[in-house]
């Protein structure tokens, strides 16, 4: 394994853009669906 080039750290922006578009959905869906989950699942009802 060669160290990373310099020269293409300016391209290397648009995989972290994309690993987390992929990324954001998942965990924003697993929050709501936690969130849901609590509302509904609240003991004393």
């Amino acid at each position: 394994m060669s160290p990373p080039d310099h020269r293409n750290a300016g391209r290397a922006w648009w995989w972290h853009l994309a690993v987390a578009a992929l990324v954001a959905p998942f965990y924003l869906g697993l929050y709501v669906i936690t969130a849901i989950g609590a509302a509904f699942d609240r003991p004393g009802r």
